[in-house]
C-alpha cells in the first residue's frame, strides 16, 4: 500500500471518532507511519496533501468532514502535480455536506471502515471528477471550494462555529438563529453592476451546506455550472421565513431571491466596498475589500465513490 496516504483531523466529528480511525491505521503493518497524516492546525491539511501528492500517492484517504476535504483539494491543487490521487472521503465530520452530495454515508463505527478502504480499489469503485470553484483575490492566494463559497448571514455563522470546540448540527442551528435577528447587510457589486443591500449571497456548486440547509436541489458537481444565489434586505422576520425555505430546499422560489446560473466561460466578478467574513465549504476566511474573480475549473477533484450498479 506504498501508493496509498491517510489525512486525519482528530478534531473532525464529536466522539473521537477520527483519532480512532487514524490509530487503526497506524497499526496496519502495510501502512508505514509517514503514511497516515494528523492534522494539527487549520491549514494544515493542504501542506499534508500537497507532500503526499508530491511523493506519489494513488490513493489518498481523507478523515474528517468538509474542512478538511476543502484543505485536501486545495493542497492537491497546489502541488502542481498533473495527474492527481484518488481521493476517498471517510465522513467523521458535523456536516459532511461534500460526502452526502455523492452519496457518501458517513462513517458511524469503526467496524465500518473496511467499507471505505475497500474504495482504494479499482473493482469495488469508480471515480466522479468534482468541478472547483476557484475563487481569486488581489489581497491572498488562489483559494478553492469543492461545494460552496458564501459572504453575508451564512459566513457569520461559518465564523461562529468554527470557534466553537464542538461541530454538530446542533450548533450550526443554535449559532445560526441568533444572527438572522441581527444580521448586518452590505452593498454588493456583481459583474459591475450595483445590487444593492444584500444579506447573503451564496456559489455552490452541490446541493446541501451546513449539513441541513438544501440550498441548490438540482445542482451538480460536475456539470461544469454552478449557481449563484443572492438574498437581498429584508424584513427580519421574513428572514427566518427564508431560512425555513433554504432547509426545505425552497429557497429559489422565494420572489425576493435572485438566482442566477454561470460556468467557465462566464466567470463571476464581485466587488466588495470593505473588509468581510466569507466561508468557503464551512471553513472561515477574511477577505480584503476589492475585486474577487470567481470561475469554474470543469472536472478537477477526482472522488471515489462506491461503484455503480
Amino acid at each position: 500500500m506504498e501508493e496509498v496516504g491517510f489525512i486525519v483531523n482528530p478534531a473532525a466529528g464529536s466522539r473521537g471518532l477520527a483519532s480512532k480511525v487514524g490509530e487503526t491505521l497506524l497499526k496496519d503493518r502495510d501502512l508505514k507511519p509517514n503514511q497516515v497524516v494528523f492534522t494539527k492546525h487549520r491549514g494544515y491539511g493542504i501542506e499534508a496533501a500537497e507532500e503526499l501528492c508530491r511523493r506519489g500517492a494513488r490513493y489518498l484517504g481523507v478523515v474528517g468532514g468538509d474542512g478538511t476535504v476543502h484543505e485536501v483539494a486545495n493542497g492537491l491543487i497546489r502541488s502542481g502535480v498533473e495527474c492527481l490521487p484518488f481521493v476517498v472521503i471517510i465522513p467523521v465530520g458535523s456536516g459532511n455536506d461534500i460526502a452526502a452530495n455523492l452519496g457518501i454515508s458517513r462513517l458511524k463505527s469503526l467496524e465500518r471502515l473496511k467499507d471505505y478502504l475497500l474504495l482504494m480499489g479499482e473493482a469495488k469503485s469508480w471515480v466522479e471528477w468534482l468541478d472547483l470553484i476557484k475563487i481569486e483575490a488581489a489581497s491572498r492566494s488562489c483559494l478553492y471550494g469543492v461545494n460552496v463559497f458564501s459572504f453575508g448571514f451564512s459566513a457569520a455563522v461559518a465564523h461562529t462555529v468554527a470557534e466553537k470546540r464542538i461541530r454538530n448540527r446542533l450548533v450550526y442551528i443554535t449559532s445560526g438563529l441568533p444572527k438572522v435577528w441581527g444580521a448586518q447587510t452590505f452593498p454588493l457589486v456583481v459583474n459591475g453592476s450595483a445590487i444593492g443591500s444584500v444579506l447573503d449571497f451564496y456559489v455552490s456548486s452541490g446541493p446541501r451546506m451546513a449539513g441541513i440547509v438544501n440550498l441548490e436541489p438540482t445542482a451538480s458537481m460536475k456539470d461544469g455550472k454552478f449557481e449563484v444565489t443572492l438574498v437581498p434586505d429584508t424584513s427580519r422576520l421574513h428572514r427566518f421565513w427564508l431560512v425555513a425555505q433554504g432547509i426545505l430546499g425552497k429557497l429559489r422560489k422565494n420572489h425576493h431571491v435572485v438566482v442566477m446560473e454561470t460556468d467557465s466561460l462566464e466567470p463571476l466578478t464581485l466587488t466588495l466596498p470593505v473588509e468581510m467574513q466569507g466561508q468557503i465549504d464551512g471553513e472561515p476566511y477574511q477577505f480584503d475589500h476589492g475585486e474577487i474573480s470567481i470561475n469554474v475549473e470543469h472536472q478537477k477533484l477526482p472522488v471515489v465513490v462506491t461503484k455503480r450498479p
